[in-house]
């Protein structure tokens, strides 16, 4: 069966009795848990080993190992999506410079038969003004012209100022699609040439990401589906001496949907 993910929002009003705790908390928490990420996508995208990664980050940083996994996936999986989305941005050139490519072909022949098209005409008028003579000094029948015109040698009908044939309108368009063609090679150079571009979020995002085996919660955060559902959140070692080993936060605004139903946390 397909994985089904449930989002829920709540706003935290720092007013409520029993909020104040777990606010200081995560704010003592957020300038360390941006330097945690940074140190693990510096680690992930030199291919360090997660285990490796795992234990730098703990002595570091004074975390038990389940924080130090939490950081790591939250940051893998931001780096995955940037990879996700800078290949998408790539793919979605190479679909351009597909059409824009076949279009410039397009017009290349369309323009390429008109040629060959102009010069039996002008190889015609010759043979009219300067007549091959027979043996019997008639001249020479001159061929109809089987090759037809690619364009109209004349203006569009609907009365465009800019005064051009349509065979110069093709070969004016032909020239913007060559310089858009350059203009969409050089940006995928340029996007292939430029590193992985992670966003991690604010200063004050603090993600708590645990395994997709567990309910109820993660690895560091559980929810208990009371009439007013609470987080209890593990503090990490560096700040136990401040806030003790747990601290618990009421989600007064959740969404009501939460009190029916076992949520998941990622």
């Amino acid at each position: 069966m397909p994985t089904v993910y449930r989002s829920y929002v709540t706003q935290i009003e720092n007013n409520f009795k029993g909020e104040t705790d777990a606010i200081k908390m995560l704010e003592s928490l957020s300038p360390i848990a941006a330097e945690m990420s940074k140190m693990a996508l510096i680690g992930l995208e030199n291919n360090m080993e997660r285990g490796s990664l795992n234990s730098q980050i703990q002595n570091a940083f004074r975390v038990n190992k389940r924080y130090a996994n939490s950081v790591i996936s939250f940051v893998a999986g931001e780096l995955d999506s940037a990879t996700k989305s800078r290949q998408a941005h790539i793919e979605i050139f190479d679909s351009k410079i597909t059409s824009i490519f076949e279009e410039i072909q397009r017009l290349n022949k369309r323009l390429k038969l008109h040629r060959e098209y102009v010069h039996a005409v002008e190889k015609r008028n010759k043979a009219i003004k300067y007549p091959v003579l027979t043996k019997s000094g008639k001249p020479k029948k001159v061929p109809e012209i089987k090759k037809k015109p690619s364009f109209d040698n004349a203006c569009p009908i609907n009365g465009k100022s800019h005064g051009k044939t349509y065979l110069q309108l093709a070969k004016q368009q032909l020239f913007q699609k060559k310089r858009q063609l350059q203009m969409y090679l050089d940006r995928k150079s340029k996007v292939i040439k430029t590193k992985v571009q992670v966003n991690l979020g604010n200063l004050g995002k603090v993600a708590f990401v645990g395994s997709t085996s567990e309910s109820s919660g993660n690895q560091i955060c559980q929810l208990t589906p009371l009439f007013v559902p609470t987080l209890t959140i593990r503090v990490p070692y560096f700040l136990e001496e401040t806030f003790g080993e747990y601290v618990t936060l009421p989600l007064h605004k959740i969404n009501e949907y939460t009190s029916c139903h076992n949520p998941t946390l990622r």
